[in-house]
């Protein structure tokens, strides 16, 4: 249903039929992706006809090519919650200027958590990014964050716990198995470190897992995620709460800019580089072979944690477990049991381009392109840019990694807001020097 409602006083029994059959029609005359509509006609028409419920419209795109947008989009989406009365309100609209999202103080963690609980949305820091978090365990909970970040249901959500003993229970795994995650989770947990292995699909909801059979689990060291987790008394699974391609917040401000019309608390942090990795977590899926007896930790998302140090850990205790390195880079259309792994992911509004780190002299065309390029350096390998470009900053003069992750998302995000900028320029860095 992607035309702007200008005005609708009532709510038919056939008029969302209608609607969401014309539009999958359109659709596909016009080679879209149709997978939003069908996965709303079952999520809401059943609500509409024999549940009470309120169908919110709001401006966002349903499909595009670039999955970030502006506010200014205008598109409309049908979504289902329940209305304070418990009678059916109709149809709500939602203008293009309409502020939603909350800013609330860490003080209202009681309240956020009995948010979670209810269904709703909260996103809060960790020591990786901001999280849009919900009842992970809650269908209709996690529709409503695939729904606010514009995020295509082929890509799952990660569940955030405080302790592996909330974990393990949410898998379905064999004992080789379950010795690799304890081991794993004693060395790395709380921190920055994704587990994906065999879902429980007695208590995970498919839509979760992108309904692949596998659910990733993290134990988050920020202690305003824990202490959310132990208000809300549930798992909690929380994407980067941005809209989908676009770069990661870091700061209450980055949620905010990105979700401000959706309906959303946003716990605000002091200081605001609460988020000291800066960078998502590392992704592994553990893989159990009975007919080798061998075991493989694949990593399929590179973060804080490194193969070395994974591998490290699994020594120190068996040789029955090798990792291996396995990022993959798919479409939209693929299902993938970890997030982070299609083609286009962490983008800011302005195209990145990466410069050889063979410094040259500039031609003339290349000189005066400068002037609308934002330069992200690393240890002054384009310094001979600063003097002809638009912005210009180093993520870390001494060349240190760690120094340069924590502060990368913040940067790209620090690009989108120099006026008359059109590009955004990163060296090229030799990664086993650095």
């Amino acid at each position: 249903y992607n035309k702007k409602v200008t005005s609708m006083n009532f709510l038919s029994f056939s008029s969302p039929i209608i609607a969401i059959i014309q539009s999958i029609l359109k659709a596909k005359r016009q080679g879209r992706e149709v997978w939003f509509y069908f996965l709303w006609m079952t999520l809401v028409l059943p609500r509409i006809i024999f549940g009470p419920s309120r169908v919110v419209v709001s401006s966002f795109p349903l499909v595009s090519s670039r999955r970030h947008h502006s506010p200014s989009s205008s598109f409309v989406r049908w979504f289902t919650s329940e209305s304070t009365s418990g009678s059916r309100t109709g149809l709500t609209m939602k203008s293009e200027d309409d502020v939603v999202a909350k800013m609330v103080s860490c003080s209202k963690l009681e309240e956020c958590g009995a948010r979670i609980r209810e269904g709703h949305l909260v996103a809060f820091p960790t020591e990786t990014v901001y999280g849009l978090g919900c009842h992970a365990l809650d269908t209709e909970a996690v529709a409503r964050v695939f729904c606010a970040k514009e995020r295509p249901t082929t890509d799952p959500l990660i569940v955030h716990l405080n302790s592996p003993e909330q974990a393990l229970p949410l898998w379905s795994v064999s004992e080789e198995e379950k010795e690799c995650l304890q081991i794993l989770m004693e060395a790395f947990w709380p921190g920055p470190l994704t587990l994906v292995a065999h879902a429980n699909d007695t208590v995970v909801p498919p839509l979760l897992t992108a309904d692949t059979g596998f659910v990733a689990c993290r134990s988050p060291s920020h202690s305003l995620a824990r202490s959310l987790i132990e208000a809300a008394g549930v798992p909690i699974a929380a994407p980067s709460a941005n809209k989908f391609g676009h770069v990661s917040p870091t700061q209450a401000q980055h949620v905010f800019d990105d979700l401000h019309q959706e309906d959303v608390w946003i716990i605000q942090y002091k200081p605001e580089n609460s988020c000291q990795v800066g960078v998502e977590s590392t992704v592994v899926k553990i893989q159990w072979d009975p007919n080798t007896q061998q075991g493989s930790v694949l990593l399929l998302r590179h973060g804080a944690i490194s193969a070395h140090q994974l591998q490290k850990s699994l020594l120190s205790i068996t040789t029955k477990w090798q990792v291996s390195i396995r990022p993959k880079h798919t479409s939209e259309q693929t299902p993938n049991v970890a997030p982070g792994q299609n083609i286009r992911h962490y983008s800011p509004h302005c195209d990145c381009f990466m410069i050889s780190s063979q410094k040259y002299a500039l031609e003339e065309q290349e000189q005066s392109m400068l002037s609308q390029v934002v330069v992200i350096d690393f240890a002054g390998q384009l310094d001979y840019m600063r003097d002809s470009c638009l912005a210009y900053r180093d993520l870390s003069l001494k060349g240190n990694s760690q120094e340069a992750s924590a502060s990368l998302f913040e940067t790209l995000r620090w690009s989108e807001t120099i006026p008359n900028a059109t590009r955004v320029y990163i060296p090229e860095i030799d990664i086993n020097k650095n």
